[in-house]
């Protein structure tokens, strides 16, 4: 259920859900990541730094996964929180576990981009288009009244609300 509730986004319910899911299965690091993602949701970013912490090495019950997980979760905070070193050396840690990884490899660049003094992408900008319909959503292709621009492998566009609602990973939702 706290599963759910982040992915409605519905996220003080799905923290509820997710701290008794903790109290059966304290060593599960799936659940700890799933609270920082709904803790980001409320903008509670440091609370959210402090569970993607606790998911820091390998161990019986986490895999090198869920810790890459948990370095991309910390890095996407600290650079929310402005610490773009430490946001770096999460970052690089992560591809050490998952040398593979775009979303880390993504956010080194966005975070390069930063540095460079560019500016700070939202994670959403809401669109109304006014009753007149002139916007196309980028996933269906209907016109809509109402959405979201998006971010995507460097390429930006606006999705209407249905899909938003639909979609299972937003592009800020690196660690699942």
């Amino acid at each position: 259920m706290g599963f759910i509730g982040v992915a409605e986004r519905d996220y003080q319910s799905a923290i509820g859900y997710l701290d008794r899911a903790a109290a059966l299965e304290p060593t599960n690091p799936k659940i700890t990541l799933e609270k920082a993602q709904a803790l980001i949701g409320l903008k509670r970013p440091s609370e959210a730094l402090k569970l993607f912490e606790q998911v820091s090495t390998v161990g019986p019950f986490t895999s090198g996964a869920e810790v890459a997980c948990g370095l991309r979760g910390k890095g996407f905070v600290l650079i929310e929180l402005g610490r773009m070193a430490e946001a770096e050396d999460a970052l690089n840690e992560s591809l050490k576990l998952e040398p593979n990884s775009d979303v880390a490899k993504n956010e080194l660049r966005y975070l390069a981009q930063l540095k460079s003094g560019g500016v700070k992408a939202p994670l959403e900008i809401k669109v109304t288009t006014a009753g007149k319909n002139i916007a196309l959503c980028v996933a269906c292709g209907k016109k809509f009244e109402h959405g979201s621009i998006v971010v995507a492998m460097g390429s930006s566009g606006v999705i209407c609300d249905s899909c938003k609602k639909k979609s299972t990973k937003k592009p800020w939702q690196f660690w699942k």
